[in-house]
C-alpha cells in the first residue's frame, strides 16, 4: 500500500518562501511531504477550483485525504510532519498562540 503525502503548494518566486520550504523541506527525513512549486512544476491542482493567483496569495496544502487548508491550517499541517516543529502545532491548539499566529502570518502576506 502506497502512503500519500501531503503536498504543499508555495511561491517560488519568493525567495523568503523558498528558503523557508528548503529549511523545511531538510528536515523532511522520511518523505512525508511533497513540495510542489507553483512557479516551475506541473501544478495539477486547477481540477481544485484553485487558480494560480489564488495558489501565490497564501499557502496551501492538500492533506492525504484530499482536503485543502490554507495560512496558519497548512502550516499547521506541515508542522505536524516535522520532528521538533510538530510542538507548535500544539500550540496552534490554544486559541490565544493560534490568533497570534493568525494575526502575524497575515501581516507578513502583506510584506512579502
Amino acid at each position: 500500500m502506497i502512503k500519500r503525502k501531503i503536498k504543499v503548494f508555495y511561491d517560488g518566486g519568493c525567495k523568503i518562501c523558498s528558503k523557508e520550504i528548503k529549511f523545511y523541506s531538510g528536515l523532511d527525513k522520511n518523505n512525508k511531504i511533497e513540495w510542489i512549486n507553483i512557479l516551475t512544476d506541473n501544478c495539477n491542482v486547477l481540477k481544485n477550483n484553485i487558480s494560480k493567483k489564488r495558489l501565490l496569495e497564501i499557502l496551501h496544502v492538500q492533506k492525504t485525504n484530499g482536503e485543502i487548508v490554507t495560512g496558519i491550517n497548512a502550516f499547521d499541517t506541515i508542522w505536524k510532519e516535522l520532528k521538533y516543529f510538530n510542538v507548535l502545532s500544539y500550540f496552534l491548539k490554544i486559541r490565544f498562540f493560534r490568533l497570534i499566529a493568525e494575526i502575524f502570518y497575515k501581516v507578513w502576506l502583506n510584506f512579502r
